[in-house]
């Protein structure tokens, strides 16, 4: 899943499906602030099998790219794909088939070898309609930066040689690009975090990278994200369940660091507008809402205790079409006990407010830990894949968990105003 970026009047997002056995689907999905709905604007049928990632074009609202795996001889790429270009299904009236715009994929000795996990598009100002020249790819064995327009191979880097033990995997987890510096890239490698100069070849791991920490946590580091307003600085998570917080300047020691009570800390996403916030997804089923505002752009003395808000969710039992506020939405036609699936949509149901009981579990006792505050905690049903924020508003947020769960929820509004009041 994925927020449409270039579209900042409204609330979209992008989510795919990963069925080995049928064919997957991309689901535009649309919040609704008036009428506190979430719709499904439109399903399209792609090509070239299971999606593992999916990114939205920062410059152009239509197109965006997924990380996929042939269903046919499993073989790892990355497609982009244009909407305007959608054709009507002849098959099913509900849906519309979408051919691959630009496939990007290397030869045997070059190419992708396991899932894509992080697709990172080239940073440029934003302009409406502007045509990336470069994106980058990655998965947990090779780095590739890929020239759009030749459809050809730029750099690549292989995350084993960024190590010195020779016994290490040299697994790469996560790659993000720098929004303050466009040719700078990091890489969570193993324990650890390797920032990388495209423009610098890398002849020697070990004297070429001039900023790392290869332990950075106890176990391995699972996401890190940039902060977007304040520069050389870097939050990280991983399996120890611990969040850090990184000055790029002076990598020895974290600048910060909180521990969740949780398990696995799988995903970290920060607020491009109010930097203090963050979000983390936990593989032990929690959406946590953070405020860190002493290493923010703006820190902030005091955080008022904060009040329980509107939460809007689709959650996806079996069952049929509907068309109403109260009724059931089919997403996709996929089965409950398809164990190949890792995240199929199956349907969704519109829920009230005072409905949310069921679903989620809201901890609203705030905890201040070294500077971190943990604002709300919700509970999910299963571990959480994938969030991020709204493009269309800097108070929404959303994800999917791996039961096929979309969630979306709002900054607690007293939070909302303390910010907005101090800004």
């Amino acid at each position: 899943m994925c927020a449409v970026m270039a579209d900042q009047a409204n609330h979209r997002f992008l989510i795919g499906t990963n069925s080995f056995k049928r064919e997957n689907e991309i689901h535009l999905i649309n919040y609704s602030e008036d009428s506190n709905r979430i719709d499904q604007e439109a399903v399209f049928q792609v090509e070239s099998g299971e999606v593992w990632s999916i990114s939205s074009s920062p410059y152009n609202k239509n197109i965006f790219a997924c990380g996929q795996q042939c269903q046919l001889n499993g073989e790892h790429s990355l497609a982009l794909y244009d909407i305007s270009e959608a054709k009507e299904s002849t098959r099913e009236f509900d849906k519309k088939n979408l051919k691959i715009k630009t496939l990007l994929k290397g030869n045997k000795e070059s190419s992708h070898t396991s899932n894509i996990h992080s697709i990172c598009w080239e940073d440029a100002e934003y302009q409406e309609g502007y045509a990336a020249k470069e994106i980058v790819s990655a998965d947990t064995s090779r780095v590739i930066v890929w020239d759009i327009k030749q459809s050809t191979q730029k750099l690549s880097y292989d995350p084993q040689s960024f190590l010195n033990d020779e016994d290490s995997l040299g697994e790469c987890s996560v790659v993000k690009r720098d929004p303050h510096h466009k040719e700078i890239l990091c890489l969570g490698i193993e324990k650890g975090f390797y920032q990388i100069d495209q423009r610098i070849p890398i002849k020697n791991a070990a004297s070429d990278i001039a900023i790392s920490q290869n332990r950075a946590h106890s176990d391995l580091i699972m996401d890190l994200d940039y902060n977007p307003n304040k520069l050389n600085t870097v939050a990280t998570c991983g399996q120890d369940s611990v969040i850090r917080f990184w000055d790029l300047r002076k990598t020895e020691k974290s600048l910060l660091e909180y521990e969740e009570d949780s398990h696995w800390i799988g995903k970290i996403k920060y607020n491009k507008f109010h930097d203090q916030l963050l979000l983390t997804g936990c593989t032990s089923t929690f959406v946590s809402l953070y405020s860190a505002p002493s290493v923010s752009q703006m820190p902030q003395s005091q955080i008022n205790d904060l009040n329980t808000t509107l939460m809007t969710s689709m959650t996806l039992p079996d069952g049929g079409y509907g068309y109403g506020p109260d009724t059931e939405r089919m997403l996709t036609q996929t089965q409950r006990n398809d164990t190949e699936s890792q995240m199929d949509i199956i349907s969704s149901r519109y829920y009230q407010s005072n409905q949310l009981g069921q679903t989620f579990r809201q901890q609203n006792q705030p905890i201040n830990r070294n500077g971190v505050r943990l604002l709300q905690r919700y509970e999910l049903e299963d571990s959480v894949h994938v969030i991020d924020w709204s493009a269309g508003d800097a108070w929404i947020f959303a994800g999917v968990s791996y039961n096929g769960t979309f969630f979306l929820n709002l900054v607690p509004s007293k939070e909302k105003y303390k910010i907005l009041l101090i800004e």
